[in-house]
């Protein structure tokens, strides 16, 4: 009787050991996780802060409009095909315009970057990003670029 007793109480701390471990072992997965989803935010951020683009020009009544755009941040931009085009038309939704290489009606294309002596095709800080965006409809009165990261900027067409 005495063996039964211990061998119950011997599986009983046994069962209770495993549990210990199996939960302590779900919690510190659980904070692991959560401290890899801050850092992942925490770049992306810090990113975000160094992103900076300033619109300085667009040709106006245009079809293609042809843009320049300057890299005023302190990173370079690589994911140009990331980057998205609002064009603002009279009394129409904003049209999303994406990147596309064929000069198709509703895409963007890069034409150039200058001068592109840092990194070949990447849009380094302080170089200027020249753009031609094909669109349907009449000719906006302002248009917005955004990155991939979220950062953007807003110019006002002025009439020819």
């Amino acid at each position: 009787m005495a063996a039964a007793s211990l061998v119950a109480t011997a599986l009983g701390i046994i069962l209770l050991l495993v549990t210990g471990y199996v939960l302590v072992g779900g919690a510190l997965t659980s904070s692991e996780v959560v401290m890899e989803a801050q850092k992942d935010m925490t770049a992306a951020q810090v990113e975000m802060l160094g992103t900076g683009m300033e619109i300085m020009g667009v040709s106006p009544s245009a079809n293609p409009l042809y843009i320049q755009v300057r890299n005023t941040g302190n990173v370079p931009i690589p994911d140009l095909e990331h980057m998205d085009v609002f064009l603002f038309q009279s009394n129409a939704v904003p049209a999303r315009i994406s990147y596309g290489t064929t000069g198709a009606v509703n895409t963007w294309q890069k034409l150039s970057i200058n001068p592109d002596v840092i990194y070949k095709n990447q849009w380094d800080p302080g170089e200027v990003l020249n753009m031609s965006v094909s669109y349907s409809g009449s000719a906006p009165g302002a248009v917005k670029i955004t990155t991939a990261n979220g950062v953007s900027a807003y110019f006002t067409v002025s009439a020819a």
